[in-house]
């Protein structure tokens, strides 16, 4: 979905406190842009990049909300190796709140990536039970540290050096329906833990249920929206009877002065 991504481009070049000391490029295979959406990036000082999507053709994608697109993440840090010393892999479904520069120098400690751990307070004992049996069964070793892959903070040259692209995605191939998230499962299955912790001010999720008290006394710079929570729903499936509106709002703004006003529904 290409308008939630030029929300979240435009969203990160906005935030940033100074003139962008970064590249910021959105992926594609070779049918997914306009020429209206080429023209708007261009506009934007936002660089547009199609890459190929035909090392993904052959895995299968149990989830059906999913397509071999959320696998792209993991290829990004081969394509872009003689480029990129660092990249910020951020999904679609977020909000932006501040300027995510510092996340550029973060200290990485030796690890491939920098992730938000996910997976360590269960509601329910049973939902425990159900976490972990997963856990194990994608052959990580307690204590275990999953990963969210929304927000990625990748060193290139650790990441290739690990090989990890095509580790994690010979792991989907072998693996289809233990990995209902293919990106998020195999790289967890792979790095097992190994991995730098960002902290949540980077990868929120959103006002909802047991989230409430943490955003009392957290404000994030990146609210994830996971799920089918999606910021540019007003309302729908897994939203509360009252949703919080800001990130509706937010897309609305952003259409208002856009090529496509009406794209809300």
């Amino acid at each position: 979905m290409l308008i939630s991504a030029l929300f979240v481009a435009d969203a990160v070049r906005t935030h940033a406190k100074t003139a962008t000391p970064f590249d910021i490029v959105i992926v594609t295979d070779d049918a997914a842009a306009t020429e209206t959406d080429r023209q708007w990036m261009a506009a934007k000082g936002i660089r547009h990049e199609i890459i190929d999507f035909e090392p993904l053709r052959d895995i299968t994608i149990s989830l059906g909300r999913l397509t071999t697109a959320t696998l792209v993440k993991l290829l990004l840090p081969e394509i872009f190796s003689q480029r990129y010393e660092r990249i910020l892999y951020l999904d679609t479904d977020l909000t932006i709140h501040a300027d995510v520069t510092p996340l550029f120098a973060l200290d990485l400690g030796g690890h491939a990536i920098a992730a938000q751990r996910r997976g360590v307070v269960f509601p329910t004992t049973k939902e425990q039970n159900i976490g972990e049996a997963h856990f194990a069964e994608l052959g990580m070793s307690r204590p275990y540290r999953y990963c969210n892959t929304g927000v990625i903070c990748i060193d290139v040259a650790a990441w290739n050096r690990a090989g990890l692209t095509g580790r994690t995605l010979d792991y989907v191939r072998r693996n289809p329906k233990l990995c209902l998230l293919p990106d998020e499962d195999s790289l967890n299955a792979v790095l097992d833990g190994q991995f730098a912790s960002l902290s949540p001010v980077w990868n929120m999720l959103p006002r909802r249920g047991g989230y409430m008290a943490a955003h009392a006394f957290i404000e994030p710079a990146i609210v994830h929206y996971a799920g089918m929570d999606k910021p540019w729903k007003r309302f729908g499936r897994d939203k509360p009877l009252l949703p919080d509106p800001q990130a509706y709002r937010l897309y609305r703004a952003f259409l208002a002065h856009s090529p496509w006003p009406d794209w809300l529904h």
